[in-house]
């Protein structure tokens, strides 16, 4: 169960580029009204488990004229930028994964944008673009009658207009977007081609 609340913490506490992180996902949530940041469990194939942030949420695709929507969920490793999201593809109770050579049997994304992560010239608003471009030529899903899942028209395009936090009541959304801030702080470079804010 996702802990949403714990987010602020669980950037202070754990992440070192949490104003980039931040920054980030208020620019991706800002168009994409319908993927949330949220704190969850994630357990790695070692068995460990570890609070991570995550967006999680749909992505609107378009198919052959048609308009879907892609629920998916991005992984932010503690060592975000360094190291590119863990991405997956969250069927519903009536759809099924469609494996293709980026995705697998788990629904777990590999994309040469992901094989290829450079920051800064690689970033999670860039990933989402590319994940759109992908599922919309092959969709990761169908329903286990064989059509398409996701079938639907969807507004979550729409960019938001006037005052952003106003948008957002919930305590952590309100925190993360003063973490998004950083309009004034200046960008430095280290660790090769890592970009980071100083914090």
């Amino acid at each position: 169960m996702s802990v949403q609340w714990e987010a602020p913490l669980i950037m202070r506490q754990k992440y070192k580029h949490r104003h980039l992180i931040a920054s980030e996902i208020w620019s991706v949530i800002c168009q994409y009204t319908s993927l949330k940041p949220v704190v969850d469990t994630y357990v790695f194939n070692d068995g460990s488990s570890s609070h991570l942030m995550c967006l999680t949420g749909t992505i609107p695709v378009c198919h052959k004229g048609m308009e879907c929507t892609i629920p998916v969920c991005l992984w932010l490793l503690q060592s975000y930028p360094l190291h590119p999201p863990i991405c997956y593809i969250q069927p519903t109770k009536s759809s099924r994964i469609v494996r293709s050579e980026n995705v697998d049997g788990d629904g777990k994304v590999d994309l040469p944008y992901l094989q290829n992560w450079k920051p800064p010239l690689t970033d999670l608003y860039g990933l989402v673009q590319v994940m759109r471009i992908t599922f919309g030529k092959e969709l990761p899903l169908c329903k286990y009658n064989g059509t398409p899942a996701g079938l639907e028209t969807i507004n979550s395009e729409a960019p938001f207009s006037g005052h952003h936090a106003a948008l957002f009541t919930h305590p952590a959304i309100f925190q993360l977007c003063r973490l998004a801030e950083v309009s004034s702080r200046k960008p430095t470079w280290g660790g090769g081609a890592a970009f980071y804010w100083k914090v």
